[in-house]
């Protein structure tokens, strides 16, 4: 018997006589299923076809369900462990290829574009850029909730700004026809003081005359008429 069997169990010179349950198990210690030195063997058997049996349990793939994304691709696969982590692993190669192509394909995805933001530029000489799709959408996105802002509360009786917008405009309408009402009237009496200035310029004419013709004649003629 060689000197490492001496560390199993208790050795002498004698024939080891007995059963596991006399012989004494004197290994080193293992803790993680709870084998220590001088331990009968039966205990330390035991404990370590318990260990096995946990094992198998545990990594058993009978009870497995296969999802039906990986049913195809395994179910010609033995059901053990070893299989149905080199399918995983294989799997997770293949969706970081796919996920590889669609980072490259992004310039179709999120192309860049160049927009017109008329009013919503910030600088009214240069109104065109070219940015990625994103960008631009959120740049128009901000002019639309900066108008907003601006706009504010609408007035109680407005339920949206096209509306508020309407009746703005109407009652421009209105005032426009005030005022063109107004010019009219200033127009109206415009042209009768240019008539009246014309008359009274007529009247002073003829008494001028009149008065500068007193000497000559009973009755002033040649004068002009108002």
């Amino acid at each position: 018997m060689s000197s490492s069997e001496t560390n199993s169990y208790s050795y002498n010179s004698s024939p080891v006589l007995g059963t596991t349950h006399q012989i004494e198990w004197q290994g080193n210690d293992i803790a993680c299923i709870g084998v220590c030195k001088g331990m009968r063997l039966t205990t330390v058997q035991t404990k370590m076809a318990n260990a096995i049996c946990d094992l198998l349990t545990a990594t058993s793939l009978t009870d497995l369900v296969i999802p039906s994304c990986f049913t195809t691709a395994f179910d010609t696969s033995n059901p053990i462990l070893v299989d149905f982590l080199n399918l995983l692993l294989s799997t997770a190669c293949t969706q970081q290829g796919q996920i590889t192509d669609l980072t490259n394909s992004l310039d179709t995805v999120n192309p860049f574009v160049t927009v017109d933001y008329k009013c919503c530029s910030e600088n009214d000489c240069v109104t065109t850029g070219t940015v990625r799709l994103n960008v631009a959408l959120e740049n128009i996105i901000q002019c639309i909730c900066d108008l907003k802002t601006l706009v504010g509360v609408l007035p109680s009786n407005q339920t949206s700004v096209v509306g508020y917008i309407q009746a703005v405009q109407g009652n421009l309408g209105v005032l426009t026809g005030v005022v063109n009402s107004y010019t009219n009237s200033i127009n109206a009496i415009t042209n009768a003081q240019q008539g009246i200035s014309e008359r009274v310029k007529k009247t002073e004419s003829r008494i001028n005359c009149i008065i500068n013709s007193l000497d000559s004649t009973p009755y002033p003629t040649g004068c002009p008429q108002i």
